[in-house]
């Protein structure tokens, strides 16, 4: 059984808001937030779902592994031309 060190440089969730929508596609974004050992950083993340001033964000966590994440909605910025 993996300790609480593993998820320490994960995004904090913010819970898990009404209104969900998944959306059709994963968008590139950029998310600066909060991780769990409260370090405040930027990274580049996968925009999933978005919810009334949320935004559900998939960070890589391992070779392998994601980890979804709910964060304020003023967070996320989309890269490129893609819009919601």
């Amino acid at each position: 059984m993996r300790g609480r060190e593993e998820w320490r440089g994960w995004l904090r969730t913010y819970g898990d808001p009404k209104g969900q929508r998944v959306l059709p596609e994963r968008l590139h974004a950029e998310v600066r937030s909060d991780l769990y050992d409260e370090r405040v950083v930027k990274l580049a993340v996968w925009l999933v779902a978005v919810a009334p001033g949320w935004a559900c964000v998939e960070q890589t966590v391992g070779d392998s592994r994601t980890w979804l994440a709910w964060v304020p909605r003023d967070r996320v910025h989309v890269l490129g031309a893609q819009v919601l």
